[in-house]
């Protein structure tokens, strides 16, 4: 969730973010990493990706949540983490798009390809899944 403090509290940034708030218990300890952002453009990007992936997720029967939307999306793109290598076997796994393991500049590359991929399989235009994104 990303959050921005305003008058001495806390309060979530994105429509994304107020729901997983709303889900948050009352009188239940929460643990958090605080960090302050790299740029605001890189957690629109960010937000939209993940927007991307539940969009998906909804509009398909194949994924059982956007966790795994993101992983295939990752690997059709071929952006992997190799794990181990025995002889010819090669074992691997979907890269992380944090912001330390992946650059803005590196993103947004991808961000186009999850786009068209997301096209293709939705059977529907850059555009229209622009004005169906919520985040």
């Amino acid at each position: 969730m990303i959050f921005i403090k305003q008058h001495g509290k806390f309060k979530p940034v994105y429509r994304s973010d107020h729901d997983e708030w709303d889900k948050l218990k009352e009188n239940v300890l929460y643990i958090a990493k605080i960090s302050k952002v790299r740029d605001k453009s890189d957690i629109k990007l960010f937000k939209k990706y993940w927007a991307l992936m539940r969009l998906i997720h909804d509009q398909s029967d194949t994924f059982d949540d956007p966790e795994s939307v993101s992983d295939w999306m990752k690997l059709k793109c071929n952006l992997i983490e190799i794990i181990e290598q025995r002889g010819e076997k090669v074992f691997f796994k979907p890269k992380s798009i944090a912001w330390e393991n992946l650059p803005p500049e590196q993103f947004e590359m991808y961000w186009n390809r999850f786009v068209k991929i997301a096209c293709e399989l939705l059977g529907c235009t850059e555009y229209e899944i622009d004005e169906n994104l919520i985040f």
